[in-house]
């Protein structure tokens, strides 16, 4: 099917597949359309169909609840064209320009699947062609028998990669986690969409000191992005900090590789994990001693450490976790010290 896309100022025309989502549609053709989560939930991607059909792909998508009371609207992530059709878009309407690769499908197999605690595991598809992406973005998985698109963080770095690792947390009624904790199948099938999201560290190495604040499996972007600074040597001439909150120790995992990252640093780079649900003293880590820990909520005792907007003056910040914890580390981030949108990376998926 053939849509028109219409701004005020400019208009284009894309194809849609049946039952592909606009927004995919117009990202692997080139334009840069207006999402952040690009699986339902933050309601960035917002359109007003003006003539033609299209249909829901998830009739409930909580990114809805985002759309003006009234408002006829849709969101592109999870809206397919039925015929011809015309859309209204509210952002711009540009060709991707930003040096990130652009989007596309795969299709991928499961190669690995490896628990490393009682809730959390690695797994590791094998694609079919080349995936280049940047340390920090994301890529839209679809399972077999699964309705819809679920996020993941790569948590490793690969230029041109055959192979992509994520970091998967068992949660409850997760139909996907279900699926792989319990009824896993190595060499199933998966379809990849992506890469997608911006939460990297900047392509001209304009980012100075570095802030990353994250929480349970919101770590796998972070991971990515610590490795991409040690390849840069960033952490030689500016200050690198990760808070990783975490519930108690019983929860810990990643707590090896993160000791690694701080290995290869020479300790210039500073990791403090935070415990949530145990009160404790602050000190080194009893078995990573190249860790720090800490108890409370990752983000205040980020900002307890970083209590002034002198001291956030030249620093980027990357969060990544549950909703709740990024905006209101987003907001805290904004409003109590100054910091722009610019300074501050996350994806809003979860």
């Amino acid at each position: 099917m053939k849509v028109t896309l219409k701004t005020k100022r400019s208009s284009a025309h894309i194809d849609v597949a049946a039952g592909e989502s606009i927004l995919f549609a117009g990202l692997r053709q080139g334009w840069a359309l207006p999402h952040e989560c690009a699986s339902g939930t933050c309601g960035t991607c917002q359109a007003q169909p003006i003539d033609g059909d299209v249909a829901e792909l998830w009739t409930h998508a909580p990114g809805k609840d985002h759309i003006p009371e009234g408002a006829a609207r849709i969101l592109t992530c999870q809206t397919t064209s039925c015929s011809d059709a015309t859309l209204r878009l509210f952002g711009r309407l540009e060709q991707q320009s930003d040096g990130y690769p652009r989007p596309d499908y795969a299709n991928a197999t499961l190669l690995e699947f490896i628990r490393i605690n009682s809730d959390v595991a690695f797994f590791k598809l094998a694609l079919d062609r080349d995936f280049q992406f940047v340390a920090g973005q994301f890529a839209m998985l679809r399972f077999p028998n699964i309705k819809g698109w679920r996020a993941y963080s790569m948590c490793h770095i690969g230029t041109n990669a055959r192979e992509i690792e994520f970091l998967i947390k068992h949660l409850p009624n997760g139909v996907v986690s279900e699926h792989l904790f319990e009824s896993v199948e190595i060499g199933q099938s998966v379809e990849v969409f992506g890469p997608l999201g911006r939460a990297c560290l900047n392509h001209n190495h304009e980012d100075k000191d570095i802030v990353a604040i994250a929480g349970g499996s919101g770590i796998a972007g972070i991971l990515a992005v610590m490795q991409s600074v040690l390849d840069t040597e960033h952490f030689i001439s500016d200050r690198v900090q990760v808070f990783f909150g975490l519930r108690n120790p019983a929860d810990d995992f990643c707590l090896d590789r993160l000791s690694d990252i701080v290995r290869r640093s020479s300790g210039q780079i500073e990791v403090t994990i935070v415990y949530s649900e145990r009160d404790g003293v602050a000190g080194d880590h009893p078995k990573y001693t190249n860790l720090k820990i800490g108890f409370g909520y990752v983000h205040n005792l980020a900002f307890s450490k970083m209590n002034s907007k002198e001291m956030w003056e030249e620093h980027t910040c990357f969060v990544a976790g549950p909703p709740i914890m990024v905006n209101a580390t987003e907001a805290a981030l904004q409003e109590r010290f100054g910091l722009s949108p610019t300074q501050i990376r996350l994806d809003r998926f979860g």
